[in-house]
């Protein structure tokens, strides 16, 4: 029998495929800029360093703190613009979580903002599977600090070695080692040929979790 009480997935690039949203805002946005913003670019700056497209314009380009904030600003219309129009779970994700529920309490931890995410239920209609869903206002310090994982877990009344954390990122599955719970991660076509700290398993896709913890 699992020793796990609670899965904690994360949502972008894991349930939904959202990532490439973010990346698209990012690229169009700079490119308004005059620059190029690759996916590897994005790769490094987000997904690995958590650290985005307004980091890369003060500390590659030189743009003002204030500069670099309205351009930002920009990218959050282009992206929300995007989220609002093609915001889609991967195939595997409804069965997935239809086949886990009941069997472990399932909590979604994300970077986004609550007014993002409830966007992205009321699109995906996945809400109702999660007992907790903890978006970026809810923690103080966002991955690749525990913060998130371990104030779900204190909500949900579990213990960190109870989780069981399924993620994309490298600074995800750095957040959840952090926390004391093992990470499984679906690397994703933005983050496979990133360096990730160890972690306990590595998928090819959701579909594959079900598998293992039915071993």
């Amino acid at each position: 029998m699992t020793k796990f009480k609670a899965i904690l997935f994360d949502n972008d690039g894991i349930l939904m495929d959202t990532e490439k949203l973010y990346f698209f805002a990012c690229r169009d946005t700079l490119a308004e800029e005059g620059f190029e913003y690759t996916e590897e670019m994005y790769a490094h700056y987000t997904l690995y360093n958590n650290r985005g497209a307004w980091h890369y314009l003060v500390e590659e380009q030189g743009y003002s703190e204030e500069k670099a904030r309205v351009v930002q600003l920009r990218w959050r219309d282009t992206y929300l613009r995007l989220f609002l129009t093609d915001t889609q779970l991967f195939p595997e994700t409804i069965d997935v979580l239809k086949t886990l529920q009941g069997k472990f309490r399932l909590g979604l931890v994300t970077g986004s903002s609550q007014k993002e995410i409830d966007v992205k239920f009321e699109q995906t209609g996945i809400k109702d599977f999660f007992e907790i869903c903890n978006a970026r206002e809810t923690y103080e310090r966002s991955k690749p600090f525990p913060d998130p994982y371990l104030h779900t877990a204190e909500m949900m009344r579990v213990k960190p070695e109870e989780c069981l954390v399924i993620e994309d990122s490298p600074r995800g599955a750095i957040a959840a080692k952090a926390a004391g719970m093992t990470c499984y991660i679906i690397p994703n076509g933005m983050t496979e040929h990133l360096k990730f700290p160890e972690v306990d398993c590595t998928l090819k896709n959701l579909s594959e979790l079900v598998g293992i913890l039915e071993a």
